[in-house]
């Protein structure tokens, strides 16, 4: 069973030894339930490594963000007042949406900002020693899920513009019906009737099982207005705009169809996900308004349509490996409904690059998913692709079977 990353805040340049030791006391019972991201905070050496990493070159802010975006919980030591702890709160609470232990040595004057602060996501308990701040953690965490839950019948096929995701996921679709197994593609059915089935719409169309094709962002609705305004090349929408969208899309498109049909036990396979958003926004971010590209990680992880989706993790991910400027030579070879904004050499070497360092993966296959890379070499076309896929998707079936 997974653990979850426990990010632990607590003062330190307002802290004393004393302050040190007791962070090191929390930080080694937080170890029990999870992986502390910010272990060395109970570490009595914290200034001169800090000092150290700084000189190296290290930006605190920018790795402290990263930790806190991977996170799935936070626990606060609010004993000692500082500016840094209540910013860490108010971004786990209010962006990132992760739960999160207020806790604090009994008789200790803290911030009503914190300690009298109604929030559903917030806990606030104090403790007067080891065994009693045992009890309290031991208590927050006993029946904590934040991890979400494997589907093996949720497969997910992503990676950057002209990639060839759509021919990975069709091919999966081809699969089910040489085998003689319903296949509904929800894209062609939106684009001609205007609006997302619901499952009651279409459940009748699988009655001994098959598999549903789906697309994000979807062609109707809010997806529609994504593909047709907000990424269009030209438009001057910003990132939390466009991110905000996309979440609602995948919130419609999952509490209509994706997530009954995951539940009823059909084989959903999409062509992009909240993967996407992941890697996409947080450059967008960057390259285009400045942003610290793992605040905008932290951000988007925390929209409520993308915490949904990502309730339900792919048992399954399948990612589609080529060199940008093949993917970028495809694109300008085929038409297209939308003419994206990220379609553009330079965003798209930035998102390949994302995508290599495998970022993004390590949320996922802490929770389980399998991740496989489908590679391509120039010259190669989507026949090659849809064999790798099938030999990729067999073996997955071997392995869920087995």
């Amino acid at each position: 069973m997974p653990k979850p990353n426990i990010y632990f805040a607590s003062s330190i340049s307002g802290a004393d030894s004393k302050d040190h030791e007791n962070a090191g006391i929390i930080s080694k019972q937080l170890q029990q339930h999870g992986r502390v991201m910010t272990e060395l905070i109970g570490n009595p050496d914290i200034h001169a490594i800090e000092a150290k990493n700084m000189a190296n070159g290290v930006n605190i802010a920018h790795r402290d963000l990263g930790w806190l975006a991977d996170s799935d919980v936070m626990v606060a030591d609010i004993t000692n007042g500082s500016i840094g702890v209540g910013k860490e709160i108010g971004f786990a609470l209010d962006a990132r949406r992760i739960p999160v232990l207020a806790i604090h040595k009994k008789g200790k004057k803290v911030s009503q900002m914190v300690d009298k602060f109604k929030h559903p996501l917030l806990t606030n308990v104090e403790y007067e020693n080891s065994e009693d701040l045992e009890t309290q953690v031991d208590g927050f965490f006993g029946d904590l899920n934040v991890l979400g839950t494997l589907r093996p019948n949720l497969i997910l096929c992503d990676g950057i513009d002209g990639s060839g995701k759509g021919v990975v996921s069709k091919a999966i679709g081809d699969f089910f019906s040489r085998g003689q197994s319903d296949v509904f593609d929800v894209t062609e059915f939106s684009k001609k009737e205007g609006h997302i089935p619901s499952w009651d719409d279409v459940k009748s169309n699988f009655p001994e099982g098959g598999a549903l094709l789906v697309a994000e962002p979807t062609y109707c609705g809010i997806g529609k207005i994504i593909r047709e305004e907000l990424i269009k090349k030209g438009s001057n929408h910003d990132v939390m705009s466009v991110a905000q969208a996309y979440s609602l899309d995948r919130a419609i498109l999952f509490d209509r169809l994706v997530g009954p049909a995951i539940e009823s036990g059909i084989t959903v396979v999409m062509d992009r996900g909240v993967f996407a958003t992941q890697v996409y926004q947080p450059v967008q971010g960057e390259m285009f308004e400045g942003y610290d590209s793992e605040y905008i990680l932290g951000m988007v992880r925390g929209l409520p349509g993308n915490q949904r989706e990502m309730d339900y993790v792919p048992g399954l991910i399948l990612l589609p490996d080529v060199d940008p400027k093949i993917a970028m030579e495809r694109l300008g070879n085929r038409s297209k409904d939308d003419n994206a904004l990220f379609e553009e050499s330079n965003f798209q070497n930035r998102i390949a690059d994302v995508y290599a360092s495998r970022r993004i993966e390590k949320w996922y296959t802490r929770r389980g998913s399998k991740i496989v890379h489908l590679p391509q070499k120039e010259g190669e076309g989507p026949i090659v692709t849809r064999k790798r896929t099938i030999a990729a998707y067999e073996k997955y079936l071997d392995h869920i079977e087995g």
